[in-house]
């Protein structure tokens, strides 16, 4: 599907990205930002046959409200109601302060959900 040519600029990177993280080690993904590379990132979960649990924004205007019917929260609240799942960072931008961000909440909640963003990609 991601072979005949694509218009999404994104779809192709993120895929790779829920490609190398091992897919089968899970069923269903948080995914960090609900911009246009979230977004993308829906498509690249629906190809992998990942539910999308639910999208986490900084952007408290976007909290509680749905985005391709995908439920936005902040990130307390997403590791409330799914404290072991996955999350996909959705963007390319400030990846270390996200990551940085969500290891705190991490931290703070002691919990150890894996994270995957494009520089998994790099190793």
């Amino acid at each position: 599907k991601l072979q005949h040519g694509t218009s999404d600029s994104y779809l192709q990177t993120i895929n790779d990205v829920i490609e190398s993280a091992q897919i089968d080690k899970f069923s269903k993904i948080i995914i960090y930002g609900a911009g246009e590379v979230g977004k993308a990132a829906v498509k690249a979960a629906k190809i992998n046959s990942l539910k999308v649990a639910c999208f986490v924004d900084r952007k408290k205007s976007l909290w509680g409200t749905n985005i391709e019917e995908i439920q936005v929260f902040s990130l307390e609240k997403a590791l409330d109601i799914y404290p072991k799942v996955p999350l996909l960072i959705g963007s390319f931008e400030f990846l270390d302060q996200i990551e940085s961000t969500i290891k705190d909440m991490l931290a703070k909640k002691e919990l150890t959900n894996q994270i995957l963003s494009t520089k998994d990609l790099c190793l």
